[in-house]
């Protein structure tokens, strides 16, 4: 059923269609520490649309495979915050490549990552798809115009703005992930254990921000967007972006301790367990979240930072209201 009054889409393409996720799998994420123990969670019935309950929140298990986490980080929710944004409104290779840039700014510029430092990059645009349904042409004696609609769930597309990252390649195998949802919800008396926006269905049709030029004559973001250009000089492939943060344990868009060029071993409290992964083991882990595998076994074509490296570009860690303490290392 949809819920009423839901702002549906008359697309077809990534419409709702219910969930096939299982209570087998969600137990899984919980072990797997990218879920915490104390989060409470139900799996949906037979509705097509969600039905959250309140102070139920909205993820989907395909998210989780490609480094999204419970409770989200901070720069996650400053991004969906930004640009009044749901989970769903993201698709699971928009969740890819937002792992990835997490873990270009953590593993191999040393800093945080940044809205300010995205925005570089990309911007947002409408993803739109056929309604089936025909208007009148645009021109007389024209043919008729097919009419389309803006998307219920990855609603939003990324597009590359005039500075230049590599990304890493999308798969096309991660179709119908919107039917992996389930509900979330933290303890009635305990702390936040999600970070996320209050559910609502409504697809994004004020396009919040979606071309704003942000953090323009900002030097740090100047000097980070010159050291970008200058790691793939030197070497960094698009699938170091995700063998990185598969290699050393960590979910880029949950909360975490440490960042990536923090961390210190397998033992570090920061990583999801302390097996060390083979380099064959993390060719088939990649091949589940992009087509840019790399070789196999997989050699990196720059290894990421940890704690025992020297970072070498300037990062803007600290800030104060009146001031903005810049470390250069």
């Amino acid at each position: 059923m949809a819920a009423p009054d839901a702002d549906l889409s008359k697309a077809s393409r990534g419409c709702w269609k219910g969930s096939k996720a299982s209570k087998v799998a969600i137990e899984a994420l919980v072990r797997a520490r990218k879920m915490p123990a104390g989060v409470e969670w139900r799996v949906p019935g037979d509705e097509l649309v969600p039905q959250a309950q309140t102070g139920e929140r909205v993820v989907f298990l395909d998210h989780f495979a490609r480094g999204f986490g419970l409770p989200a980080s901070t720069f996650f929710r400053d991004f969906l915050n930004f640009h009044h944004l749901q989970p769903h409104h993201l698709a699971a290779n928009f969740i890819m490549i937002l792992s990835a840039f997490t873990t270009l700014c953590e593993g191999y510029l040393g800093c945080r990552p940044s809205i300010a430092l995205w925005k570089r990059f990309f911007n947002l645009r409408a993803h739109n798809a056929q309604t089936g349904e025909t208007g009148p042409p645009t021109v007389a004696g024209g043919k008729p115009v097919k009419l389309l609609d803006m998307t219920d769930t990855g609603s939003c597309l990324l597009s590359t703005g005039k500075n230049k990252m590599a990304t890493p390649d999308i798969v096309q195998s991660c179709k119908d992930w919107q039917r992996t949802f389930f509900y979330v919800k933290s303890p009635a008396k305990g702390p936040d254990l999600l970070n996320l926006p209050e559910f609502s269905v409504t697809r994004p049709h004020e396009k919040y921000q979606w071309s704003l030029k942000y953090g323009v004559g900002d030097l740090d973001i100047d000097n980070q967007v010159k050291r970008v250009a200058a790691l793939e000089k030197e070497g960094l492939q698009p699938s170091d972006l995700v063998a990185a943060w598969l290699h050393c344990r960590v979910l880029p868009l949950q909360r975490r301790v440490h960042r990536i060029c923090d961390m210190s071993g397998p033992l570090d409290p920061t990583r999801l367990c302390t097996w060390r992964i083979s380099p064959e083991h993390l060719h088939a882990r990649m091949k589940a979240n992009t087509k840019s595998v790399g070789p196999n076994p997989y050699r990196f074509g720059l290894p990421y930072l940890t704690r025992q490296d020297k970072l070498h570009v300037v990062s803007a860690d600290f800030s104060c209201a009146d001031c903005l303490f810049l470390v250069c290392v």
